[in-house]
This record gives structure tokens, sequence and C-alpha cells, in this order.
């Protein structure tokens, strides 16, 4: 999907640089896009997730106050 954006943008704006900025998932997405997309030209990432799993553990577990473990 990330691919598809670089693609509109290039296509669209045509800028000499595209940026990525990703929170969380989207962090985690980004780093991910990295190995085959190269039109990068820097990217930001917060708090980025290794796996969906932990994704899950840590949003079912937060509201319930139990810890990663609950999910």
């Amino acid at each position: 999907m990330i691919h598809q954006w670089v693609n509109w943008i290039e296509q669209n704006a045509h800028p000499r640089c595209v940026f990525g900025l990703g929170e969380s998932m989207g962090a985690a997405l980004l780093l991910q896009t990295l190995a085959k997309e190269p039109r990068f030209c820097a990217v930001i990432t917060e708090s980025p997730f290794t796996t969906f799993r932990e994704v899950a553990y840590a949003r079912f577990g937060f509201p319930f106050h139990s810890g990663p473990w609950l999910g």
C-alpha cells in the first residue's frame, strides 16, 4: 500500500524527494517497506511494533490494565 502512495505522489506532485513519517503500526509498515521501496529520501518512525501480534497484545491489554499478556 505504501508503494502505491509513493507512485501516486510521484505521478501527481513530481517531488525531488519523498519523505516518510510513521507512528506505531504505521512506523512498522514504513520500516518493512524500505527493503523494497528505494525512493524515500528519508523516513522518521516513532514507536514501531515488530509484529502485528505485538500490537494486538498491547492494544487488548491496555484497556484492562492487565499488561500485554492478555492479547
